[in-house]
């Protein structure tokens, strides 16, 4: 069948014109009608003379029907058309569901289950992210020439490793990678994806407006950012060529990107590697280009390959730029010299260019975070950031470094779903489910007004913790009440982790690709990876101490998830007897060592 013919079909079928899909001479489908009418059929009579079929039963000819259908259609059309967004394309309505449904990956580099690692792992867990896929597990790193043994920089090939496993179908799944020793989530990740697209969109229409439509270019790829560049010698890529920050000129007051050390009033510009986000055929052909750059010079770390190949792809853009200029264009900045960015091309002696072999480099869609909406480095000083209620927009703006930054939460956090909500409705949750955003503690830069989805707890100065943030765990609004929702949690039926409004107006919904209860994959080379439960990685004492401070001892995940050994299965339900009685007269509650 023909193209057109099937879309003829399509147009018929949808205003009820099924005629042509039945014999013309018996128009019902009522099968009983038909055996009756078959039985009392006469005999066939035979007459030498031509027999003419009878006319239809009804008068409408043919062409009159597709005048009519036509005219149903052009009107259902215009009717779309007044009644949609202008960005929404017609033949994604007609000939596409209204709900596309694809998958979250959500990936934690990290060897070890200490109890930074855990507070990572039960962030995710208590606001619905994706059961985490878990990299390099058990793998030690010993090389005392690189920071922490050479952990980060193993990241860049056990991701490139995963990647390459997951396979060309998972081209259009989102994932996001999280360092998994010092990410603490705390806004849903229907935020995540609402400014994930957000951003994408800003940076596409500057895009556009820099570089033309030829070119193109979009950005598909978000990278954090920081204050410094990854590398100690300013001439090289990934110092100099990278685009300045979208942040204002005078965010830090007069005093921005004043400061020679990277940190304090510095705007964020550089590429950070700890927080990833974008599709997984484009993140994939990123880490393809980074393992094959770290076999060819010595890097320290995952960010210092990442930001070379970000450096690559700026300066390529910034040529594009400048052919792109107008002769006035031009003109002006021969005769102003006011735009550094118009230097990066020129010849220079100590700057450094990157390697040709006479095919322009592949252009990968990375874009960076300036603004800290996705992830936000812990990069502050004492009075930068604070966690806030957003209740009181007097308190906000007494606390504000800058003037004018927004006080109330924003649109994508105050749609999502509510802080306490949790899939448990047994009663044993004891949270303020009434409590919204605003009447929450969110980590905010008080010089910027932005809630980030993720706190970082490093770089600082010296490569360590900051402590203005890894201090402050019991801050977190979910710290009270974080072993019982994770129990509920672990109860949860299967659901979308996120349902939101694409770029092309449709709703989508996000789902896990592997979600198992109470546990994490652990990448082993096979997919999904070995199961573990949560007490099987985060179930220690300096876990319980540090991460929980509850004085109701190490997480064991509740009796009803039963290990796949038989005997040990057993032992299980005797203790979750011993747990439901004790839970029920008060004297324990779940997710706790029940009681001897």
């Amino acid at each position: 069948m023909s193209a057109t013919s099937r879309w003829r079909d399509r147009i018929y079928e949808s205003i009820g014109l099924k005629e042509w899909k039945y014999d013309r001479l018996d128009q019902t489908d009522d099968p009983d009608h038909h055996h009756h009418h078959h039985q009392q059929q006469q005999p066939p009579r035979h007459d030498a003379s031509p027999v003419t079929p009878p006319a239809p039963a009804s008068s409408w000819s043919r062409s009159r029907v597709l005048k009519v259908g036509v005219a149903v259609f052009v009107v259902f059309v215009f009717l779309v058309l007044i009644s949609r967004p202008a960005s929404t394309r017609i033949s994604n309505l007609i000939l596409t569901p209204e709900i596309r449904s694809s998958y979250l990956y959500l990936v934690l580099p990290a060897a070890t289950g200490s109890p930074d690692f855990c507070k990572t792992l039960f962030s995710a867990s208590v606001l619905g992210y994706p059961t985490p896929r878990i990299v390099n597990w058990k793998k030690t790193f010993e090389d005392a020439n690189l920071p922490h043994g050479g952990h980060d920089l193993a990241k860049v090939e056990g991701i490139h490793e995963f990647l390459k496993r997951l396979g060309s179908s998972t081209d259009n799944d989102l994932i996001v990678i999280a360092d998994g020793y010092d990410t603490w989530f705390q806004l849903r990740p229907s935020v995540l994806i609402a400014r994930y697209y957000a951003m994408n969109d800003r940076a596409n229409k500057r895009l556009y407006k820099e570089l033309g439509s030829k070119a193109g270019i979009s950005q598909r790829v978000i990278f954090s950012a920081q204050k410094r560049c990854s590398s100690d010698n300013p001439d090289n890529l990934e110092c100099y060529a990278i685009p300045d920050s979208d942040l204002p000129d005078h965010v830090y007051g007069s005093r921005t990107d004043k400061d020679g050390d990277g940190f304090g009033t510095n705007r964020q510009r550089y590429l950070n590697a700890g927080t990833i986000m974008g599709h997984i055929g484009d993140v994939r052909k990123i880490f393809e280009a980074a393992a094959e750059e770290a076999k060819k010079h010595r890097y320290k770390t995952d960010t210092e390959v990442l930001a070379r190949i970000f450096g690559e792809q700026e300066y390529q853009r910034e040529l594009i730029r400048s052919r792109n200029r107008s002769i006035w264009q031009k003109f002006i900045s021969w005769f102003s010299r006011g735009n550094p960015r118009d230097d990066i091309t020129s010849p220079n002696p100590t700057r450094e260019r990157p390697a040709r072999d006479g095919n322009p480099p592949p252009d990968f869609g990375i874009g960076l975070d300036y603004y800290g909406e996705i992830s936000q480095p812990a990069e502050y000083d004492e009075g930068d950031v604070a966690w806030v209620a957003h209740n009181s927009s007097q308190k906000v703006k007494k606390m504000a470094q800058g003037g004018g930054i927004p006080t109330a939460v924003p649109e994508e956090v105050e749609r999502s779903t509510p802080p306490f909500w949790t899939p448990d409705y047994t009663g044993y949750v004891q949270a303020p489910a009434e409590q919204d955003w605003s009447q929450v503690p969110l980590f905010t830069n008080l010089w910027t007004g932005i809630t980030p989805v993720a706190v970082r707890q490093s770089p600082a100065k010296g490569d360590k913790r900051n402590p203005v943030v890894s201090q402050t765990w019991n801050q977190t609004w979910f710290f009270p009440y974080l072993r019982q929702m994770r129990v509920a949690y672990s109860k949860a039926p299967r659901m979308p982790h996120a349902v939101v409004q694409g770029v092309d107006g449709r709703t989508e919904e996000w789902w896990g690709p592997n979600d198992g209860r109470g546990g994490v994959f652990i990448e082993t080379g096979s997919q999904p990876g070995d199961w573990q439960f949560w007490h099987g990685v985060c179930g220690a004492q300096d876990v319980a101490e540090e991460v929980l401070a509850d004085g109701r001892g190490p997480w064991r995940n509740p009796r009803w998830m039963l290990d796949p050994n038989n005997d040990i299965a057993a032992d299980q339900l005797k203790d979750w007897y011993k747990q439901l009685y004790a839970v029920e007269d008060g004297t324990a509650i779940w997710g706790e060592k029940p009681p001897e």
